[in-house]
């Protein structure tokens, strides 16, 4: 019949920090939120926030490399997992599942010295580099 392809694409802000966790099977994931502004003079104001989830490397890469307000691209298809509260009632909450995600080099995200070049080594500590090259150099994969 029809070939429609489950596929979104956003660009947003990182809503709070990301964190890692290992699920009972073992998997690395990450659950974390993005908050992307409206366009249009009647939702000037307004923002959606998509609750988003990665898998394996792409989750330790994306906890290692942004934070709070760190401007992302992510794409990837939105799953519904449905379920019944306790009350009996039916939830329906989607979810964004992370295929692919990129650095937002546009708005505060140049790769100029600010705060938006620090990020968090496996130690935890701050590390913090003078250039993309450098950076890019650190990444556990090749870009």
């Amino acid at each position: 019949m029809y070939n429609i392809d489950n596929h979104i694409e956003i660009h947003g802000r990182i809503v709070r920090d990301i964190q890692t966790e290992t699920g009972a099977s073992g998997v690395v994931f990450a659950r974390f939120d993005v908050a992307v502004g409206r366009r249009g003079k009647t939702d000037s104001a307004k923002t959606d926030f998509f609750p988003c989830i990665a898998f394996g490397e792409s989750a330790k890469t994306l906890e290692r490399c942004f934070y709070k307000g760190k401007p992302i691209r992510i794409a990837g298809r939105m799953e519904c997992d449905p379920y019944t509260a306790k009350d009996g009632s039916k939830r329906y909450p989607w979810t964004l599942k992370v295929e692919a995600w990129g650095f937002d080099m546009g708005e505060g995200g140049n790769g100029s010295k600010s705060q938006n070049n620090a990020v968090n080594n496996e130690s935890g500590d701050v590390q913090t580099y003078d250039s993309w090259e450098q950076f890019e150099a650190d990444l556990p994969f090749d870009v």
